[in-house]
């Protein structure tokens, strides 16, 4: 540890509030405790009599569960209490504490606190206020923000190839445009300790230096990157624990089978689907990367990202995944009226916004899925309308059975979009929503053929027929999720994006009408291209399926950090050929949200501080 114990504690919740005088008197009582990488502080049920403070390195908080895994809750960093409520009550511990990486704590027992109560009880009950207090936010869920806060990132390879480290590099750039970073290599690491150092084992006598070493680094800089060797060693064991997050980098057109250092660390324990992260690199941008379900089906891992090597974006993308930045967008259904989203998303890509993950439902989700390809607003447009004013992939009726329409025609554009592709395979994270009425609940869709999730995302009930996924019957999102956006915001540690097409009062009717007119007569009246004095069938059909997502729309804007609701009410949800009328009506709303104060923020969001590199 480079700073005194006094210097850590004052940089600490708990005791950054102490008089400089008070830390020098409390100092003395913390013990230095060194955990290496994967190595437990604490277990459930141990009898507890001492509270930790993590000085540098990351420590993993988890539950045990009734048949004994491991459910993690949180993590500690710098500056992070461990174990606070055992000097107050002597209860054994709750949940069991592991290293996830090498980790320096300061430890204050139970007989140095109670020695503490003697001889400064003033200091002490103010003290024991402050762990009660802490206590408390972390049982409402607040642990402050340095426990999900990435700092060290490990690049491996699963296979031996020269363009990892390139890619490293430009990791390492567009890091710097955000902080400090250090990049550290074998060879950077046997220049300034000496030779040998890099390979230095765990257990030899010069891991302590090694150790300092690098938390120095770690406390000058806002990011060190650790580029592991291509295959296993001391220093890439080293690598590997000092990571918050790994990223296994492998050349799309290589073997899926995992490599060498994956297996390595897969017998020391150390990493799993928390910590790691695959990255696909291709060599040239395409809306659709396939095969991506053969390269996730051998390992676990958190997230997987797709970055090709000539498209600066894509690297911009998995970097804001690291730094907590994510941006993403939310799209609702609306039938045509959905199509004023469309031109929101051009409002927004004048302007430079880009998003990094996607979601829908119902039409949200199909013009969403066109997004997370990689279509600009203007191929958006001229797709769109060819196809809903064209091919109608909602007007293949047939015998009401399960439904008016077969769904073959929308199944069949769906699946010319994306013939085999999965959703793992698109250029952007993306999922949808529909609603399982087998079992009364949303449905999450992020992976398999793409065109049934968008079918089954769709499938107004009553208007077109159920999906059919292992024994269940799934219909329209909109039914139970027209805005998932709580479901992005379990995804997106930023910003989040909504778009909302679906009016609070729709389908009104002449007040002085008390009975529903003749059928025959509305009929008669639309067939003399007459307005119909009442909604038709479809209409209050998709109303209806959809009125249980409209009362929700309120807690979605509340979780939103930017909400646009362009104003489509006058606008039927079958005015299909009005497309570029809806687009127009969604850009001119979207510039005036970006005019506030919350839309020129999310404009500014593309233009990170520069930093620097070392």
């Amino acid at each position: 540890m480079s700073l005194s114990i006094p210097e850590i504690l004052s940089t600490t919740r708990l005791f950054g509030g102490l008089a400089p005088e008070d830390l020098a008197r409390i100092g003395p009582e913390f013990e230095p405790v060194r955990v290496p990488g994967g190595e437990t502080v604490f277990e459930h049920g141990e009898t507890g009599d001492c509270l930790y403070i993590v000085a540098s390195g990351r420590i993993e908080v988890s539950l045990t569960l009734p048949d004994g895994s491991l459910r993690p809750i949180g993590e500690a960093g710098p500056g992070e209490c461990l174990g606070e409520m055992a000097l107050l009550t002597g209860e054994r511990r709750s949940a069991t504490a592991r290293s996830r990486r090498d980790t320096d704590l300061l430890r204050l027992s139970g007989e140095a606190f109670r020695r503490l109560l003697e001889t400064h009880p003033r200091l002490m009950h103010g003290l024991t206020r402050r762990i009660i207090g802490h206590y408390q936010s972390v049982l409402a869920g607040r642990r402050g923000a340095s426990a999900g806060r990435i700092s060290t990132i490990a690049v491996a390879t699963t296979q031996k190839d020269g363009r990892i480290a390139e890619f490293t590099r430009r990791l390492v750039e567009a890091l710097g445009k955000r902080g400090s970073v250090r990049h550290l290599d074998a060879s950077a690491l046997d220049s300034a300790l000496g030779e040998g150092a890099a390979q230095a084992a765990r257990d030899s006598s010069r891991n302590s230096g090694i150790v300092a070493y690098l938390n120095e680094q770690e406390e000058k800089h806002r990011f060190v990157v650790y580029e592991a060797e291509p295959g296993p060693s001391s220093w890439t064991s080293r690598c590997l624990r000092q990571a918050d997050r790994i990223l296994f980098v492998a050349p799309d057109d290589g073997s899926p089978a995992p490599g060498p250092i994956e297996a390595l660390l897969a017998r020391q324990g150390l990493a799993d689907v928390r910590t790691a992260d695959l990255v696909l690199l291709h060599r040239e941008t395409k809306p659709l990367y396939l095969g991506t379900s053969t390269w996730l089906a051998p390992r676990r891992v958190r997230a997987h990202h797709h970055v090709a090597e000539s498209a600066p974006g894509e690297m911009e993308r998995l970097v804001r995944s690291l730094t907590g930045e994510v941006r993403g967008l939310v799209l609702g259904g609306g039938g045509a009226r959905s199509f004023a989203q469309i031109g929101v998303l051009r409002a927004l890509a004048e302007r430079g916004v880009s998003f990094d993950v996607v979601g829908g439902t119902s039409m949200g989700a199909f013009l969403g899925a066109q997004v997370a390809m990689g279509w600009d607003a203007r191929k958006m447009l001229t797709f769109n309308e060819v196809t809903w004013t064209r091919t109608k992939p909602l007007k293949d009726y047939t015998f009401p059975y399960l439904g008016f329409v077969t769904g073959r025609r929308f199944y069949s554009v769906a699946r010319a979009i994306y013939g085999e592709a999965r959703l793992e395979d698109l250029r952007i994270p993306f999922f949808c929503c529909s609603s399982n009425l087998t079992r009364a609940r949303v449905e999450v869709h992020d992976a398999g053929p793409a065109w049934r999730a968008l079918g089954a995302s769709i499938a107004v009930p009553g208007l077109a027929p159920p999906a059919f996924e292992g024994g269940d019957l799934l219909v329209d999102g909109a039914v139970l999720a027209n805005l998932p956006v709580d479901v992005m915001r379990g995804r997106c540690s930023g910003t989040v994006v909504t778009i909302d097409v679906s009016p609070v009062e729709d389908l009104s009717v002449d007040p002085a009408l008390t009975m529903a007119p003749n059928s025959w007569g509305l009929l008669f009246r639309k067939l003399l291209g007459k307005k119909p004095q009442v909604p038709g069938f479809f209409e209050l059909l998709m109303r209806s399926s959809g009125l249980a997502s409209v009362q929700q729309v309120d807690e979605m804007q509340r979780l939103s950090d930017v909400f646009f609701h362009p104003p489509i009410e006058k606008y039927s949800i079958f005015d299909f050929s009005l497309i570029r009328e809806l687009e127009r009506v969604g850009y001119e709303h979207a510039a005036q949200v970006l005019a506030s104060p919350a839309g020129e923020a999310l404009a500014r969001a593309d233009a990170p501080a520069s930093g620097g590199s070392a």
